[in-house]
């Protein structure tokens, strides 16, 4: 999980919101954005490019303060479309889901969603969801995301 504040810190630029493909998953951000102390991360272009990616879009939010119901349906819908998947649980729930969803426009795309509220010693209490596109490869994100 280090690297996914690695990668975001890196890629420096912030993006105006834009909504990507997957419309249904841009609802959803596009409501957790909203909630009190959200903080969202919109890069696309050639920032993403050593990353073999196109468009990257995180949201992280206080699961006090947003629908935990509304993020947990989008990631089934997810998790039933998925081509490939890898999740772990804590205590019973999901804690993590990386789903490979069906190419958009030839590009892959993928959704990772943490809880890390679950773990427990975590500072904070927090759910993200990160929804990307590009050639990248599901192996090469999960090199990136450890």
């Amino acid at each position: 999980m280090k690297r996914i504040c690695l990668l975001i810190v890196m890629l420096g630029t912030l993006w105006p919101a834009v909504a990507q493909k997957n419309s249904r998953i841009g609802e959803v951000l596009d409501e957790l954005r909203r909630h009190p102390n959200a903080t969202e991360v919109v890069v696309k272009g050639k920032e993403l490019k050593p990353y073999k990616l196109s468009y990257f879009r995180s949201v992280t939010v206080n699961p006090r303060h947003a629908d935990l119901g509304s993020i947990l349906r989008l990631v089934k819908e997810a998790s039933d479309k998925a081509m490939d998947k890898e999740e772990g649980l804590l205590g019973g729930e999901l804690y993590y889901g990386f789903y490979c969803l069906p190419p958009v426009k030839e590009q892959n795309s993928y959704l990772f969603y943490r809880n890390a509220t679950l773990k427990k010693g975590t500072p904070r209490s927090e759910v993200t969801l990160v929804y990307m596109e590009g050639y990248a490869t599901l192996e090469q994100l999960k090199e990136m995301f450890r």
